[in-house]
């Protein structure tokens, strides 16, 4: 059985109060894994490490976080497998059906994110098409998400 860490701040760790738990199966009531019992001093250590983490991609060029996004999606795509079989244990959810796709869509999502976030470095974007008063074009406004006060 895995003991699992809480990841913040880039490092992983365990809670503050070093309790923990285990994660069971809901089909078979299996215990697969030691977790960390968080507390509200680890929400508050995670969204301070959020909030450091939104500072550094907002320093960081579009290209870049494209890069970040791509890295992320590809990490994913080497772990289909492990990650479907967990969903599949601790969620009970059905492997091929469920799971398997679940984890392709977030591989899709991180893929779609690390294009869609190029678009990021104009604010004037020219569409197809036109209306009535001529052609048509998408503006955006920079607004970097994350954690916010």
């Amino acid at each position: 059985m895995n003991a699992l860490q809480m990841y913040i701040g880039g490092r992983w760790v365990a809670s503050v109060s070093g309790a923990t738990y285990q994660a069971r199966s809901p089909a078979t009531g299996e215990a697969i894994a030691t977790l960390p019992e968080g507390t509200r001093e680890d929400a508050q250590r995670a969204i301070a490490a959020a909030d450091e983490g939104k500072a550094r991609l907002a320093r960081m060029s579009v290209w870049d976080r494209a890069r970040v996004c791509a890295r992320v999606a590809d990490v994913l795509e080497r772990r289909r497998d492990e990650l479907a079989r967990t969903l599949t244990l601790d969620q009970g959810k059905p492997l091929h059906t469920e799971a398997k796709a679940e984890v392709s869509a977030t591989i899709t999502g991180w893929r779609n994110a690390a294009d869609h976030i190029k678009w990021l470095e104009t604010w004037r974007i020219h569409t197809s098409g036109s209306s009535r008063s001529g052609n048509l074009a998408a503006c955006t406004r920079s607004s970097h998400r994350g954690i916010s006060p």
